[in-house]
């Protein structure tokens, strides 16, 4: 499994145009968007594999355990 889109409100977004969102986000909005995988873990028991870094992450866990 990996990340395909996030939603966040009403935005929904893909990896690629959340990372531009990212580059263009003001320092808070930014900071909060970065925190959505610490979030991510929290309210399920899934986990990302490898660095935050990595361009493609793999989740490790329930299949149907990804979405919030």
């Amino acid at each position: 499994m990996h990340v395909e889109d996030v939603a966040i409100y009403d935005t929904t977004s893909t990896v690629p145009t959340l990372r531009e969102q990212l580059e263009s986000a003001q320092s808070l909005v930014a900071e909060n968007i970065r925190q959505l995988p610490a979030v991510s873990a929290i309210c399920n028991a899934a986990t990302f594999e490898g660095s935050p870094s990595d361009l493609k992450r793999n989740i490790i866990g329930d299949a149907t355990g990804k979405e919030i």
